[in-house]
């Protein structure tokens, strides 16, 4: 099954409650295959050689032949190093 690698999903902060949540519905990519969301929602991206590490680690089964996609969203930071 193909998977859908998103970099990261943004949150707001909801008026009613005061948590965070996410700021847009992913459930869509679904359809295309399996979601692997890559960072944490307020993930530091001044931690670079973290920020590489994890999404390496995420990245290392990326197969564009099998189908997978990759969802550039969140921090401007974190896509440009994924």
């Amino acid at each position: 099954m193909p998977k859908v690698f998103i970099t990261q999903v943004p949150h707001k902060r909801d008026p009613d409650t005061r948590a965070f949540v996410p700021a847009v519905n992913i459930a869509p990519a679904a359809e295309h295959g399996e979601l692997v969301v890559m960072m944490p929602p307020r993930a530091p991206f001044h931690a670079t050689a973290d920020l590489v590490q994890q999404l390496r680690a995420h990245l290392k089964d990326y197969d564009y032949e099998a189908g997978d996609c990759l969802v550039a969203m969140g921090d401007p930071a974190i896509i440009a190093v994924a």
